[in-house]
């Protein structure tokens, strides 16, 4: 059963798995047009978690199993090959998790290394500019 929806153990488990798959297709839709890392990174999340309980639920011998065995018992062979596919598409999300959170790191010392340089530059040219005014004046009026 899936977590997608708390009134949702009382439903078929087909229900739950098309209930599941519009929210799949929604958040598919969002996420192929996010293009920041704020937008893109909890959709991978929500998806990550939705995928996780909906693929359990097609798998329990309650969900697709059964559902093939009834009405295309032909179709058994194809199971194994979706199934291995679930877990293949988990690793993925997973993998994409571990990137993303490696380029939330990168933004995070790329935005204070660029901060520390604006300060440091900030600092240099305040030194030049005393520098340049502490010249201009010893040359104008110091030599009184």
């Amino acid at each position: 059963m899936t977590h997608s929806n708390p009134t949702a153990d009382d439903r078929p488990p087909q229900e739950q798995i098309a209930d599941d798959h519009r929210r799949l297709r929604r958040i598919l839709s969002t996420l192929r047009k996010s293009r920041q890392i704020d937008e893109f990174s909890p959709l991978v999340d929500e998806l990550r978690a939705l995928l996780r309980d909906h693929f359990a639920a097609e798998e329990a011998p309650t969900g697709l199993p059964q559902l093939v065995r009834q009405y295309a018992p032909n179709q058994l062979g194809k199971l194994d090959v979706l199934f291995d596919e679930h877990r293949a598409i988990l690793s993925a999300l997973d993998s994409l998790e571990t990137q993303i959170a490696s380029c939330k790191d990168a933004h995070e010392r790329l935005l204070s290394q660029t901060q520390s340089l604006i300060e440091t530059l900030e600092s240099h040219e305040e030194q030049e500019n005393e520098l340049v005014s502490d010249a201009l004046l010893v040359d104008f009026g110091g030599g009184d």
